[in-house]
């Protein structure tokens, strides 16, 4: 699994640095995992819209921040190999429709929010480990 910086990655020209094409061209021919840092505990009330892009992401961690349901881009369903998602201690009252896409996704936290019941997308999700 390969880190990046991941505010660096999202408000970037969109040109990749040398660090990630070093990257690419050792992994050609496969898809690398990025995981983010430094998400966590930031006080963050929102993401990029560009945060669909990182369709490889199989981590993403939001723990400890002040996002709302409202505030979640709904292309976070693009994240299709996600597999965890960290979103605990936030302001959720619910969670997006659009989870129902990830379909790759077997651990999801969402503790300490305000949640009382959880939207059926998220129920039919069949990875997702109980």
């Amino acid at each position: 699994m390969y880190r990046i910086n991941f505010f660096q990655f999202f408000f970037s020209t969109g040109k990749l640095d040398n660090e990630q094409k070093n990257i690419q061209k050792k992994k050609r021919g496969t898809k690398p995992n990025f995981m983010p840092t430094d998400l966590f505990r930031n006080k963050l009330k929102t993401l990029p819209h560009t945060i669909g892009k990182l369709t490889n992401l199989v981590l993403l961690d939001l723990r400890n921040n002040l996002f709302t349901v409202e505030m979640l881009p709904p292309e976070l369903g693009n994240l299709v190999s996600l597999r965890k998602i960290l979103l605990s201690n936030n302001k959720l009252t619910t969670l997006p429709p659009e989870f129902r896409s990830l379909t790759s996704l077997n651990d999801l936290d969402v503790s300490n929010n305000q949640i009382t019941d959880l939207p059926q997308e998220v129920g039919e999700l069949e990875s997702l480990s109980s």
